[in-house]
Order: C-alpha cells, then sequence, then structure tokens
C-alpha cells in the first residue's frame, strides 16, 4: 500500500494508489492493540475484570482469557469479551481469521471457547477447543443455521501455549473450510445450511456461557480477530498467515494508512501520513513518476507505525522542475 506525493514549484498534488479490492471484504476487527473496540465496523467488546492484555502474535498486545474465574462459580461477563451493539446482518458467505494460543494442562476438562455468535445453543458461528470424549485435543468451528441444520468442522490444534493461525470461509448451501496455519484442514458440506441468522448474544473469549457453566472460557490467548463478508481465497489465506497481508488491507479501518498532508521550502519537504501498529513506513523518491521501482529510498530506516500520525523531513534539490516521493507500507519486519 502506498501514497504518491509530486513537488512542482508552488503546486502540490496529494494522489493514492491502493490495489484493487479483494472479494471479501472487512466487517469487524478487533486487533486488541489499544483496547477492544472493533476497528472496522462498530461493534464494540467490553472486557470483564478477569480479561488481561497479553503479548500478541506479532509482538504487539492480545487479549488473554481465563478458563474459569478466580472466584469459582458459574462463568459470568468477566471472564470474556462482550460485544455491543451485537454483530447483525451478516448475510450469505463470510470468512473469519484469527490467532490463538491455548495453555497446556488446562485444570478442567470442560470445552474451552474461543467464540460465540450462536448463544447457548442458538442460531450462528462458534468455535471452542474440546478436552475429552471422542474428539479430545480438536477445535470445533461449527456454524448452526435455522431450524436444526448445522455445520461442523473438528481438526487438530496445538494445546502448548505456541500460536496458530485459524481461519473459515462458509458458503450457506454450500461448504465449510477451515485452515490451520494456512493449510486446508476440513472441507465440509453444509447444504442443508441454506440460513443463518447470527443469536444477539455473543462474546468473545467463552462459549455457551449460562448459569450452569462453571468453566467455559478460553485459558489462552487471541489475536486480530476479524470477520468479512465474502470467501477468503487460498492465497489470502497465505497472505494472511505469513502477514504479507493484514485484515486492514480488505476494508477501511480506524487509523487506515493514508498521505494527510505536506509542507514545503525551497529545500525542504515534510510529509505527514497517518500509521498502524503492526506496519513500518519507507518513503522513496524520483523524478520519472512512470518509474518509481527504481527511486531512491528516501528514509534512512524503516518507520515503525505508531498508531498515530507521522512526520517526516525530506530533503529537496533547488531548482528541481518535478519531483515525486512514495511513501510505503509494509508488514513490521521482525527481528
Amino acid at each position: 500500500m502506498f501514497s504518491f506525493i509530486r513537488h512542482v514549484p508552488l503546486t502540490i498534488v496529494l494522489t493514492a494508489s491502493f490495489s484493487a479490492s479483494p472479494a471479501a471484504e472487512l466487517l469487524h476487527y478487533y486487533d486488541f492493540e489499544n483496547g477492544y473496540d472493533d476497528l472496522a465496523g462498530g461493534a464494540n467488546g467490553t472486557a470483564g475484570s478477569e480479561v488481561e492484555g497479553t503479548d500478541g502474535f506479532d509482538d504487539g498486545e492480545a487479549a488473554f482469557f481465563p478458563g474459569n474465574l478466580s472466584t469459582g462459580g458459574p462463568f459470568d461477563q468477566e471472564g470474556y469479551l462482550n460485544l455491543d451493539p451485537v454483530i447483525s446482518g451478516v448475510d450469505g458467505d463470510f470468512s473469519f481469521s484469527y490467532w490463538v494460543k491455548l495453555e497446556a494442562d488446562d485444570a478442567t476438562t470442560d470445552p474451552r471457547g474461543i467464540f460465540d455468535f450462536s448463544g447457548d445453543g442458538g442460531d450462528g458461528p462458534q468455535s471452542l477447543f474440546i478436552q475429552q470424549g471422542a474428539n479430545a485435543d480438536k477445535m470445533a468451528f461449527r456454524v448452526d443455521g435455522t431450524g436444526t441444520s448445522f455445520a461442523l468442522a473438528l481438526i487438530d490444534v496445538p494445546e502448548d501455549a505456541s500460536w496458530f493461525f485459524v481461519t473459515a470461509t462458509f458458503s450457506p448451501g454450500g461448504e465449510l473450510l477451515v485452515y490451520l496455519d494456512g493449510n486446508l484442514e476440513a472441507t465440509i458440506d453444509a447444504g442443508s445450511v441454506t440460513e443463518v441468522i447470527w443469536d444477539f448474544q455473543q462474546y468473545i473469549g467463552a462459549f455457551n456461557v449460562n448459569g450452569l457453566a462453571a468453566a467455559r472460557g478460553t485459558n489462552g490467548a487471541v489475536d486480530d480477530f476479524a470477520i468479512y463478508s465474502g470467501i477468503l481465497t487460498p492465497a489470502e489465506v497465505s497472505g494472511l498467515v505469513n502477514q504479507t497481508l493484514s485484515p486492514a488491507d480488505f476494508g477501511l479501518i480506524q487509523g487506515n494508512f493514508s498521505v494527510t498532508g505536506i509542507t514545503v521550502t525551497d529545500t525542504e519537504a515534510t510529509v505527514t501520513f497517518t500509521s498502524r501498529t503492526g506496519r513500518e513506513y519507507r518513503i522513496f523518491g524520483g523524478d520519472e513518476l512512470s518509474d518509481p521501482a527504481n527511486w531512491d529510498e528516501a528514509t534512512a530506516a524503516p518507520l515503525p507505525g505508531t498508531g498515530e500520525s507521522l512526520s517526516v523531513p525530506l530533503s529537496l534539490t533547488p531548482g528541481s522542475p518535478r519531483f515525486f516521493y512514495q511513501v510505503r507500507e509494509f508488514p513490521l519486519t521482525k527481528p
């Protein structure tokens, strides 16, 4: 993703250029970097008192959800993220992507909820980690349709406090696909599930929360939780897991990258642009707009995003008839 800035005497022209829009479109996005707000769709989360911040998969922040409450007794809102207003109007195809880290040796044998948008056994999607029985040590991704129809995928996932990446795509009357770390692990016939109306009880970090459930929380961390309309392609799934793509690349979010201003003197241009955490920025310059691939880098080193605007001074050659700068955004380089 990048933006161009053109410098000519007394005239500054700002334009932005983005890649073509993918088929899937971001609807809701929780990156947990600065709280629990929905950065795309406004279904903001309220965290209970026992939800904590923890290190994310990308060295940023994630949310840690307990398996059961420190006070014991029935599980309640203190242990999960409640959404208000709830997500609604997700008609037709949809996709999910998120990172999960499950603590090993959980103290209970209860299933551990990752999210639940189906209330307590109603319609909608949910996911949980099973700890006992025939499907022990498997993660379930289930979509309940109207009536008694449902589609259920079960895949093996690690329970060793390591991060793994889950992607699921669902087409009413079609298929439920579930990927682990970019690899397709389950293809489920969803021909009987023709209509899905998400329940009005929705939470991240637990499932089937009710008065009898003593432990239904994740006992683990969740990061970069995203919901999309449409179907993510295998190439897009690969891009998300290897971090050449971010959920933010599938739609507008708060703090989306753009150039917001420039000030110019005879010898210097100061470029201001918004930035996102988990991203870094490099600026390139040249006098031939037709050949930006061969422009020289104007920044001495990549600039890490802060979630706020960055202002960068750049030297100009006096008397140059025109000069272009290009601000480019990249996934954060890991040490």
